[in-house]
């Protein structure tokens, strides 16, 4: 499983959704090196994940059999943002 710039063991690298689906493409590419023609790539993303597998369709359908998304928030919705305080605020206590 790859490892995103900026989580995890590559937590010091800049994250960018761009930069993330750039090196994504390059691990498909050199995993499918040598595969036998028809072999298939299925990506999964939730969240973060998702909205990189986007740009990485976005960049080349052509390497992605199946992709399945989940919480792809792509445009900003003020509702939410409203409601994200909050619902910290009150949830914080719990953890």
């Amino acid at each position: 499983m790859p490892d995103l710039p900026g989580h995890g063991a590559s937590k010091d690298i800049p994250f960018s959704i761009q930069d993330s689906a750039d090196r994504l493409i390059q691990l498909i590419e050199e995993k499918a090196a040598g595969k036998p023609e028809g072999s298939e790539v299925i990506l999964i993303g939730f969240s973060l994940g998702a909205q990189v597998i986007i740009q990485l369709l976005s960049m080349r359908p052509d390497l992605v059999a199946v992709a399945l998304l989940n919480s792809a928030l792509v445009r900003p919705n003020a509702l939410i943002r409203q409601l994200i305080r909050p619902t910290v605020r009150l949830s914080f206590p719990g953890m």
